[in-house]
């Protein structure tokens, strides 16, 4: 419906609201030379500031915050140089500019932890939570709330722990709670009515999001609040009047603006068009007055959506229009795209069937960029994070042999010098370790490909159901899909995320089979109860294709074995005989002991297995093993096998495969058997 409004310590924004007075000209008119001390002049740059922050300029803003900070920076009153921090970062946090305000709330604590005060600390973690909140980064803004409320806690600041809850019930609003929020944000309106004659942010904030709040109520939740649908939205007007009284009595007009665009937000949902274009316009005059642009570009969608819904094409395609250019000049990509969307509309409505196919084409052009800038920038930063500390490893690691080389050939040659009489075993002394070091080379280049496709994994099997994740969440995010495709889609993401999570987990066993010191843990083991338990986990895989998996093994079966490298084995087994055997088949385990060893055999009736690859498989010196598609197109990596071979070896075991094409496949699994 309409944008909530979060709190981020109300009693200091609400001396940022009525910051008009006295007037910039009679404050610059006062010469810097008057001020008797320190403190005096932080105080007056602050006032500068912020009334700048009213116009708004932002670069006097900045220039006069430094003054202040630079006047406070060695007082010893640490509050007033904190202040500086705190009314510097609301006021880039009041007018959008979001960077800048994390910016500076981030500097405010560090600032505030070297000068060991709780209170500020606790400051910014709160304003900081605002910040994350308006912005939708839940999981950061409950992670700053819980630490203000802990340090508001340590202080024994009651009062200040009540706008904590305000964020706390704003948070739950978005997340579709509302009558949890609605608990929440009564409960911190309760502490600010009190304070200033309740003239103040906090209770303006508050009275906007209840409104918010009663509007997001279902039939079930107005039953448990005793409410019904008719008195719904007289409640919410009831909120939004008492949140106008307050702006007004604060003398803000950008809060007024607010309030009339909710009004008319309000009144639009309920088919009311005259009061809707009423408080649209009343708006429209406060947002023209002050032109903020990222404001004007959300009050124009806003017109543009109500003409639309009214079908007045002409004024609908003049407002979208107009948010569309402020929109591209503020780089707001969700107004670009909600608008370009809506000017399709529109466009086809009037019968410009050319111009609304360019409006679509921008629309596409758009999304991919939300998607693309906003979301892959943080993949994209902790890939290379970890491309730089693999190369760093690299780097190190050749060093280190490089420097060994360098001292075996440095002995042999003194040694070479000094008893000419052991020249030739020197000579076969080197032979053997020239023999050594091909050796340790091909292993290296070897594990140096595998590392490579485990990046190339990272880097594109992972990050394609990452990004289907972030388009399924943008359609949800703009009720753009059916229940049919909901489900559709939702069961398809569930089958990417659980083959991402199976890669993820085979990725990390690799990465600690490769660890200096890492060994097996070999017990003696029940094999019928150890592989019976994998076949129970994998059975809803075999079940989709309606494969039965039969356990043959005695189950007095035991072998000498680490538990946990067995199951990892015999799931990876199991999945690849699923993943190549047709609808309907079945799948044998079955065990035989011979001498002081016993074999686990998985057989399938699969496909088969190409000549070629079978002989990359059962080459003990090979780990590069080349992935195919199963039956139904399932895709893998490689990966389960090139693991299960490392780790049967590490357990003194063997794997090794038979196979035929189209007449299935057979792994076989040589154990100890104790």
């Amino acid at each position: 419906m309409f944008k909530l409004v979060f709190t981020f310590l109300a009693i200091n924004i609400s001396l940022l609201a009525t910051a008009q007075k006295p007037n910039l000209d009679s404050l610059l008119a006062i010469p810097e030379k008057s001020f008797t001390n320190d403190s005096v002049k932080t105080k007056h740059y602050i006032k500068i500031f912020v009334a700048y922050n009213k116009i708004p300029n932002f670069n006097k803003v900045a220039e006069y915050g430094q003054k202040a900070l630079d006047a406070s920076k060695n007082l010893k009153n640490t509050n007033i140089y904190l202040n500086v921090y705190e009314r510097l970062g609301m006021c880039y946090h009041g007018n959008s500019r979001f960077l800048e305000a994390e910016k500076i709330y981030l500097k405010g604590i560090e600032q505030a932890l070297e000068r060991k005060n709780r209170s500020k600390e606790a400051n910014f973690y709160l304003n900081l939570s605002a910040l994350y909140s308006t912005i939708s980064d839940y999981p950061k803004a409950l992670g700053a709330t819980e630490k203000a409320m802990e340090l508001y806690k340590q202080e024994g600041l009651k009062d200040d722990l009540y706008s904590c809850y305000m964020n706390i019930g704003n948070i739950y609003l978005y997340l579709s709670q509302p009558l949890k929020a609605i608990e929440y944000i009564k409960k911190a309106n309760q502490a600010f009515v009190l304070s200033e004659n309740g003239i103040n942010y906090g209770v303006y904030s508050a009275n906007l999001n209840l409104a918010e709040a009663y509007m997001k109520c279902h039939s079930e939740e107005l039953k448990q609040l005793n409410i019904s649908k008719n008195q719904q939205s007289g409640l919410a007007f009831k909120y939004l009047n008492e949140a106008l009284k307050v702006a007004k009595a604060m003398k803000d007009e950008g809060l007024n603006g607010t309030v009339y665009m909710q009004k008319a937000e309000l009144y639009d949902q309920i088919n009311d068009e005259k009061n809707a274009l009423i408080n649209y316009n009343l708006a429209l005059e406060i947002a023209e007055k002050r032109n903020i642009d990222e404001n004007l570009s959300d009050l124009y969608l806003s017109l543009g959506l109500h003409h639309l819904k009214n079908q007045n094409y002409a004024e609908s395609k003049t407002f979208l229009t107009k948010s569309l250019t402020l929109s591209k000049k503020t780089k707001l990509l969700e107004n670009q795209k909600e608008a370009l969307e809506k000017l399709n509309v529109v466009e086809e409505r009037l019968g410009n069937y050319q111009a609304a196919l360019e409006r679509h084409r921008e629309f596409l052009l758009v999304k991919d960029q939300i998607i693309d800038q906003e979301k892959e920038k943080e993949i994209t930063r902790k890939q290379l994070k970890l491309d730089f500390e693999i190369k760093e490893e690299e780097y190190k690691s050749k060093q280190e042999f490089d420097k060994k080389i360098q001292w075996i050939l440095g002995i042999s040659a003194s040694v070479l010098l000094v008893l000419a009489i052991l020249v030739y075993r020197n000579q076969q002394k080197t032979k053997k370790l020239n023999d050594i070091i091909s050796k340790q080379k091909i292993e290296l280049e070897q594990l140096g490909m595998v590392k490579d496709k485990m990046f190339s994994l990272v880097s594109h099997d992972m990050r394609t159901p990452v990004n289907a994740l972030i388009s399924f969440i943008t359609l949800l995010e703009n009720h753009q899909i059916s229940q049919e495709k909901l489900s559709l889609y939702a069961a398809e993401l569930k089958n990417q995320l659980t083959s991402t999570t199976s890669l993820m987990e085979n990725m990390l066993s690799w990465a600690a089979s490769q660890m200096q010191g890492y060994k097996p843990i070999l017990r003696q083991q029940n094999l019928f109860q150890a592989i019976n338990v994998v076949i129970e986990n994998i059975k809803n895989q075999a079940e989709l294709k309606g494969i039965e998996i039969n356990n043959q093994i005695s189950e007095t079966s035991t072998a000498l074995v680490d538990t946990d490298m067995l199951s990892l084995i015999v799931r990876n087994l199991l999945a690849n005989a699923i993943k190549f055997s047709p609808k309907n088949g079945k799948i044998e385990v079955t065990a035989l002991e011979e001498n002081n060893a016993i074999k686990v055999a998985i057989k399938d009736n699969g496909k088969g297995i190409p000549l070629e690859k079978l002989q990359q498989i059962n080459d003990p010196k090979n780990q590069l093993i080349e992935s195919s598609t199963g039956t139904q197109n399932e895709k893998g990596t490689g990966m389960g096998l090139m693991l299960s071979k490392t780790f049967a070896k590490l357990i003194k075991g063997q794997l090794t495969a038979q196979s035929a094409e189209n007449e299935g496949s057979m792994f076989t699994l040589e154990l100890q058997k104790g």
